[in-house]
């Protein structure tokens, strides 16, 4: 079971991997969206449990279609990305900058979500209750 996570992790980050190569100001998010389909497709031969990318302030905003948005310079792209092997589906996620210029607080907001990301991992462990985490 673990082994089939670990490879639907790997499906999931072929599809950003499609993503980063081919989102750029001026591309189409429709084509960007189909890229990232087909990586995933292929590399496992299953339909994505989720594949959701967009530019306008979260990765749900697509509702997980592709749209016919032009990607602009200094846009955020966010993303839904859940390949699935076996039935198994393991998400990630990897906000891209599209071009420049970036937003002022880019490097701050980003070193703050990495700081909150490993707070929040250390707050998950044995013996230590849903209410703690949720507290915290």
């Amino acid at each position: 079971e673990i082994a089939v996570l670990e490879e639907a992790t790997e499906v999931s980050e072929a599809g950003v991997q499609a993503m980063i190569e081919t989102a750029r100001p001026g591309a189409i998010h429709r084509d960007v969206w189909l890229k990232m389909y087909t990586a995933m497709v292929q590399a496992s031969g299953e339909r994505p449990w989720r594949l959701s990318i967009s530019s306008r302030g979260s990765g749900n905003a697509s509702f997980g279609f592709p749209l016919d948005d032009v990607f602009r310079a200094g846009q955020i792209l966010g993303q839904e990305c859940s390949g699935s092997v076996l039935g198994y589906g393991s998400q990630v996620n990897h906000s891209v900058l599209l071009g420049s210029p970036a937003p002022a607080d880019w490097a701050s907001a980003g070193q703050y979500c990495l700081d909150l990301f490993h707070d929040l991992l250390d707050r998950v462990a044995p013996g230590k209750s849903i209410r703690e985490f949720c507290d915290f």
